[in-house]
């Protein structure tokens, strides 16, 4: 148990990594000094390692969740991936109304040309990790982790399943 939590919590950090390095591309430049270049390697390394992390981890969880679930009751139903479903809890509703306004909020920046770099990062990095959370709350293994909970939280927490 306390394993499939730990890859859970990983693939967030995961995306949250990936998140930041976005929020840093204003302050690096390729065409800048040597430090500059070297912040712009590490900001893209950054991303990329968080993005992998962040499939990597997920990918262990819903393994392990798989694995787990004839333990908990039986076969989870079947259920569509999250990035298709929407308002599945709480958690999930708020990261889909951030979605939903962040997305055309960066297309209509698009559309009329809006230069100011740091604004337009600001909401691509906004809607990166609120897509993210829509996905995640609204997945299964989110959905498996909420149904189990009290599970987690007491003596099953401790078992390395």
């Amino acid at each position: 148990m306390k394993k499939y939590k730990n890859f859970l919590y990983l693939s967030f950090a995961g995306c949250l990594i990936s998140g930041i390095s976005l929020g840093m591309i204003p302050f690096v430049d390729l065409g800048g000094s040597t430090l500059q270049r070297f912040l712009a390697i590490l900001v893209a390394s950054l991303f990329w390692l968080g993005l992998l992390m962040d499939i990597l981890f997920f990918v262990f969880a819903d393994k392990l969740r798989r694995s787990m679930e004839d333990e908990f009751k039986g076969k989870e139903e079947k259920s569509k991936f999250g990035a298709i479903l929407f308002f599945q809890c709480r958690e999930a509703m708020i990261a889909d109304i951030i979605s939903a306004i962040s997305l055309p909020v960066l297309f209509m920046m698009i559309i009329f040309g809006v230069s100011n770099d740091f604004l337009f990062i600001s909401f691509a990095v906004v809607f990166f990790f609120s897509f993210h959370l829509h996905c995640f709350f609204n997945g299964r293994n989110y959905k498996f982790f909420k149904k189990n909970k009290k599970y987690f939280k007491g003596q099953g927490a401790n078992k390395d399943a």
